[in-house]
Order: C-alpha cells, then sequence, then structure tokens
C-alpha cells in the first residue's frame, strides 16, 4: 500500500514538474516585448541605434538584441539587460547569435 502510494506521488511530481517547464511560444513573445519595453524605459527610446545593437529573430521568433552585441555593448547596457531579463524570468534562454 506504502509502496503505492509512493509512486502515485512520484508519477504526480513528474507530471506538474514537466508541465511547469513548458513555454508556449506567445507567452515566450510577450515576454521578449516587455524586455525591449524595459530596456527602452531605462534606456531610452534610441539606445539600440544609439549603441548599434541589431535585434534579430531568437528561438521564439521575437526580436531581441544579439548575444555579440550585448556583450560589446557598455556595461549600462550590460547591466540593465540582466536586470530586465531576471525580472522577466528570461535570464536562462539564450540570445541569438
Amino acid at each position: 500500500m506504502n509502496r503505492v502510494l509512493v509512486l502515485c506521488a512520484a508519477a504526480l511530481v513528474s507530471c506538474t514538474a514537466s508541465a511547469g517547464v513548458t513555454l508556449d511560444a506567445g507567452e515566450m513573445a510577450a515576454r521578449y516585448r516587455h524586455l525591449l519595453r524595459c530596456m527602452d524605459q531605462t534606456m531610452g527610446k534610441d539606445w539600440l541605434r544609439t549603441y548599434g545593437i541589431d535585434l534579430l529573430p531568437n528561438r521564439w521568433g521575437a526580436p531581441e538584441a544579439s548575444a555579440r552585441d550585448i556583450d560589446e555593448a557598455p556595461q549600462v547596457i550590460r547591466m540593465v539587460d540582466l536586470r530586465c531579463r531576471r525580472e522577466l524570468n528570461l535570464d536562462g534562454q539564450l540570445r541569438p547569435d
């Protein structure tokens, strides 16, 4: 009886854990729109042009600053980018190259 309960509990935990990891493309695209808005609010509307940063489509199809451009950007851009990505739970997502 206890063994059956343990197996059921393990199955339930694995199902809910994998359900929480599933990411919807629409939700992710919305997060990236919010990321750009966060950057605009902090750095100003023309920050992309001012710092020569290109937007490329990421794996979700949303425009995002390229990894190379962010790596080469001034520290203030990198710090704001990190903060905005962390606030929107995007800090673990890969950037387009």
